[in-house]
């Protein structure tokens, strides 16, 4: 990783944290707005940050 690109390493780890933490009420607020929206496609929303 080139020295500028190690500048984000603290940014994007705090975003992490908080999306982790938070994970449960995203989730929710997701599918609250999900239920209205009018829409033929009722493909579930794939959640790709979750650590496990």
């Amino acid at each position: 990783m080139t020295e500028l690109g190690k500048t984000l390493q603290v940014p994007i780890s705090g975003l992490w944290d908080w999306s982790a933490e938070h994970h449960a009420t995203i989730v929710e607020a997701r599918a609250i707005y999900d239920s209205r929206q009018v829409s033929d496609d009722k493909t579930p929303a794939k959640i790709a940050y979750a650590r496990g």
